[in-house]
């Protein structure tokens, strides 16, 4: 949670820099994204219960078995929250707003955001995989990572070096999501291998 209090703020820093609509838009958007998100929160709590249960009864086979199933679930749950996104894009924003100056943003952001969502599933699921392995600084890291290190010089690139303002920072928030699930896929891979393996040679 700290990492995400000191991601909101330097996301913030830099959509600022390209006025206040933008900051307007990027609020509303991660309001309509968050909703469309409780499934896939809902998901990493249970399987994150599931995995340390079965870890702890030494049942590695049903770990990869409940992740496995994880992400196949989660993925059918956002083909469904990607194309309402993708489709009522606007209608959304413009529940919460009449401002064309920020609906236009806000719409970009939900778009390419909507494109992210299987993404934060392979994260969240993913990262429950290590912590309910015992090895839970993990998610820290990915955290530190995806909310503080990688968005400066990223955003700084692609809205500022670039010129593509703040569609860059949307750009931005797709590279570097997609990035640390990629990554934490691997990580999680390898972290239940090496436990199948400790188990097996025990």
């Amino acid at each position: 949670m700290m990492t995400v209090a000191a991601g909101v703020f330097i996301f913030t820093l830099f959509i600022s820099k390209f006025g206040q609509t933008g900051v307007s838009a990027f609020g509303i958007a991660t309001r309509i994204e968050q909703m469309a998100l409780i499934p896939a929160t809902g998901l990493n709590i249970a399987i994150l219960t599931l995995k340390g249960q079965n870890n702890g009864a030494g049942k590695l086979d049903r770990v990869k078995a409940a992740w496995h199933k994880s992400l196949w679930y989660g993925f059918i749950m956002m083909l469904f929250g990607t194309a309402i996104v993708l489709i009522f894009a606007r209608p959304l924003i413009v529940l919460f707003t009449a401002d064309e100056a920020v609906i236009g943003p806000g719409i970009q952001y939900l778009r390419i955001s909507a494109l992210v969502f299987f993404a934060y599933v392979v994260l969240f699921t993913t990262v429950a995989l290590p912590q309910g392995l015992k090895t839970p600084m993990y998610a820290i890291w990915i955290g530190v990572f995806r909310q503080i290190v990688a968005p400066v010089p990223v955003f700084w690139l692609l809205s500022i070096a670039l010129q593509w303002e703040l569609l860059g920072i949307w750009w931005g928030v797709f590279f570097i999501v997609w990035s640390s699930a990629l990554f934490t896929l691997w990580y999680g891979k390898r972290v239940l291998d090496n436990a199948v393996r400790g188990q097996v040679s025990a």
